[in-house]
């Protein structure tokens, strides 16, 4: 018991006020309301908020939402910027795509040091939709200055946003399982789809070798079940180059020069490149893009539908080969694609 004595230390009055002043300190740093107001001030002039429209969906309309996440991406060139504010007020409409490109856009932000902050839509039918989408779910990783604070109904909500990142450890199983769980909402019973893994791990794989210079790889997977369509939407994201920057980059100068000649506007070489029109030819070439075929040749055997990629300034639907340019450039490969029980059943049909 004497030992035991000796290891308290009973601390003077004043050196008690002094420790509870610096715990105060911590959590409320300014001495007076006028420095209060003038870190606020300084803070102010720091930071930048950002609105979308109204009508927030990538689907219904591509050239502002990829306009408003190019702005939004901007920011981590700012070095006068440290806080971006998301100003999401007045949104009525969303959709999975613009959720996705919103998540990674502020992964992306953070990855380079920036805080970002935001507010809900007022609209309650906009609310719902973003509350259960899971987007939530990742932002306190995201950012610190965000925390998840939304409650979803966890066992009816059938819906996810994922980040992974090359260090995700079990990336297979992971999209893996979610995948068997969406099935499970579409068809009633939990189970497997081979044709979407493959899609979803091609675009992984391309996105983790390809799409990146730096350390700051990450993607993002998102999946959206209507319940009253019977219907499963599906994303895949990265911030990378974008498949034709990063051919030009990896093209040597003789192929550059005939593509030049060719005159090909950018909507017509992205769709060659996915069908495989120049693997053949320019054997020596770094970069064949041998895993765009392969996500073309998912539509090409009806495994799934209305499969859309957008990347730097094309808009291309792979199913009916529509193409769109841009006003923008996004900075980045989205993919989006959707899966209802009439085609399931067709694909299972076919295969026993």
């Amino acid at each position: 018991m004497k030992n035991r004595k000796k290891l308290y230390y009973r601390i003077s009055k004043s050196e008690r006020e002094y420790r509870n002043k610096e715990r105060i300190r911590k959590i409320l740093p300014h001495k007076n309301f006028k420095e209060f107001y003038r870190e606020f001030i300084a803070r102010e002039r720091r930071s930048q908020t950002i609105k979308p429209n109204d009508n927030f969906e990538l689907l219904k309309e591509p050239q502002e939402v990829i306009s408003f996440v190019e702005i939004l991406k901007s920011f981590k060139y700012r070095d006068d910027i440290l806080e971006v504010k998301i100003n999401l007020n007045d949104v009525k409409t969303i959709d999975i795509g613009a959720l996705s490109l919103l998540l990674s856009s502020v992964e992306e932000l953070s990855l380079n040091d920036k805080s970002v902050s935001g507010s809900v839509p007022k609209d309650k039918a906009a609310y719902d939709y973003l509350a259960e989408s899971g987007f939530f779910k990742n932002i306190s990783n995201v950012s610190k200055r965000l925390s998840n604070k939304i409650e979803t109904n966890k066992n009816k909500n059938h819906n996810l946003l994922l980040i992974g990142y090359p260090s995700t450890k079990g990336k297979g199983r992971l999209i893996g399982e979610n995948i068997k769980s969406a099935m499970g909402a579409l068809t009633g019973i939990p189970q497997h789809y081979r044709a979407i893994y493959t899609l979803v791990m091609e675009m992984n794989a391309n996105s983790i070798e390809h799409a990146y210079k730096n350390n700051k790889k990450h993607w993002v997977f998102g999946i959206n079940y209507k319940e009253d369509e019977n219907k499963l939407y599906f994303t895949f994201t990265d911030n990378g180059f974008g498949i034709l920057k990063q051919l030009d980059i990896r093209l040597d100068r003789r192929v550059k020069q005939l593509f030049k000649d060719l005159k090909l506007s950018n909507g017509t070489l992205l769709k060659n490149l996915f069908d495989k029109k120049y693997n053949s030819r320019f054997k020596t070439q770094n970069n064949r893009n041998r895993g765009l075929p392969i996500i073309q040749n998912k539509v090409v055997n009806n495994s799934v539908n209305n499969l859309i990629c957008i990347t730097n300034n094309v808009y291309l639907n792979l199913e009916t080969k529509n193409d769109l340019k841009l006003n923008g450039e996004f900075s980045g490969t989205f993919y989006y694609w959707e899966l209802d029980l009439k085609l399931f059943n067709e694909n299972a049909r076919n295969f026993n």
